[in-house]
């Protein structure tokens, strides 16, 4: 299952301009704007949380036969990070700073199946007119208090990763490679 789930959100990773930063557990972290700098940063993560979304609930398979499609539960902040490679024996490349706290908390305060944002990155979305967003009010953020947040529901027609022909063509290559996943023994 994770196995299938991971490559259909890699898959949907190396179609935007952003970088798959860790995952652990069941934890896929994602930025935008680094390694490399991008003013469109916030905009690519949408678009990528958006088709994540979709994919997932349509191509994985719950592990309860007869139960519901998964559905995932993301999160969305944008803002200022610490990164850099740390290790020796493992290298890697990772975020620090409230920024990446907050995103987690925006995640974890989330729902199934929804994309919950911060204020100031629901703000920055709505600037584009790129995205359809919903209000969802006060929210309780551990470490941050009361916070007003938003749920990013879909992109709007002037979004051309919203547009039937973006997604069918990217939900048939997604699917096509968690079929091959799928029969790959483990």
């Amino acid at each position: 299952l994770l196995n299938v789930l991971y490559s259909v959100m890699d898959y949907c990773v190396s179609l935007f301009p952003i970088y798959k930063v860790e995952t652990i557990g069941d934890c896929y972290m994602v930025v935008g704007g680094l390694p490399e700098p991008s003013s469109a940063h916030t905009e690519a993560i949408a678009d990528f949380a958006l088709l994540a979304r979709c994919a997932v609930s349509q191509l994985v398979q719950s592990p309860v036969p007869g139960d519901e499609p998964l559905h995932l539960r993301m999160g969305i902040h944008s803002g200022p990070v610490v990164a850099g490679v740390v290790g020796s024996l493992m290298p890697r490349y990772c975020l620090f700073g409230d920024t990446v706290n907050t995103a987690s908390r925006m995640e974890s305060t989330g729902q199934a199946g929804q994309i919950q944002c911060s204020g100031p990155t629901g703000d920055d979305l709505r600037a584009s007119g790129l995205y359809v967003l919903e209000e969802r009010g006060p929210v309780d953020v551990k470490g941050k208090g009361c916070m007003t947040t938003c749920w990013l529901v879909a992109g709007t027609e002037a979004n051309i990763f919203a547009s039937a022909g973006f997604l069918d063509g990217a939900l048939a290559r997604a699917q096509e490679l968690a079929e091959c996943v799928a029969r790959k023994p483990s």
